[in-house]
């Protein structure tokens, strides 16, 4: 009986053993999982230390010590004029006292587009709703256009608005390989598709569309 017992005690005290390593071998396989993932987080955080945060999606180009004076000056206030080194388009726009910028001066880079708040963050603060861009760009977003306004990426594929001009030229194609000059709006309207012309210029050439033929 008695040797009954210490076997069974034995079988006891080596179950619970097993256990005791199972539970330990299951935190210890936890924690280094929780550690490995949490090492990438770290790492990150490290990288944007000399930052008061992240630069946004189009200036991510810069996220390093060295890129720091692209932007600011000695004493890490933001100089306008190392902003339109790059920014050679909105220079432009400057000096010629043209469109948004025209009252703009450097010291109002910062202050219109403000850096350091995140990956998403939009540095071109228009309301595409409320833009007159009639009256900012010469172009008039009506007639046939009306249905791309609201939504600038509808026409500006690329992420300067600057790229673009009035020239009907830019978003369609000249069919007629420049025979017939640049002034589209002699024979096309806005209150159409580009491609449905009026006919009426036909009656000077030597083959006068008339009748029926002006279906064609």
């Amino acid at each position: 009986m008695a040797v009954a017992r210490f076997r069974r005690r034995e079988s006891y005290n080596d179950e619970r053993g097993m256990t005791f390593f199972r539970r330990s071998f299951l935190i210890l396989g936890l924690a280094t999982i929780l550690i490995a993932s949490a090492v990438p987080s770290l790492a990150q955080e490290d990288e944007i230390d000399f930052m008061p945060g992240r630069l946004s999606l189009a200036h991510e180009g810069l996220e390093d010590p060295d890129s720091c004076e692209n932007c600011h000056d000695d004493d890490l206030n933001v100089d306008g004029n190392r902003c339109l080194v790059c920014h050679d388009l909105i220079a432009g726009r400057m000096a010629a006292k043209k469109g948004v910028h025209r009252d703009a001066t450097v010291e109002d880079c910062a202050v219109c587009h403000a850096e350091h708040q995140g990956r998403d963050a939009d540095l071109r603060p228009i309301d595409p709703t409320e833009f007159d861009h009639a009256g900012e760009t010469g172009f008039a977003i009506e007639g046939y256009h009306g249905e791309f306004s609201g939504d600038c990426s509808n026409c500006h594929t690329t992420r300067s608005f600057l790229t673009l001009t009035p020239d009907c030229a830019t978003c369609h194609e000249d069919a007629h390989k420049e025979t017939l000059g640049d002034d589209c709006t002699a024979c096309h309207t806005m209150d159409t598709h580009f491609k449905n012309a009026s006919r009426g210029f036909h009656k000077s050439t030597l083959l006068p569309l008339e009748g029926r033929h002006l279906e064609v």
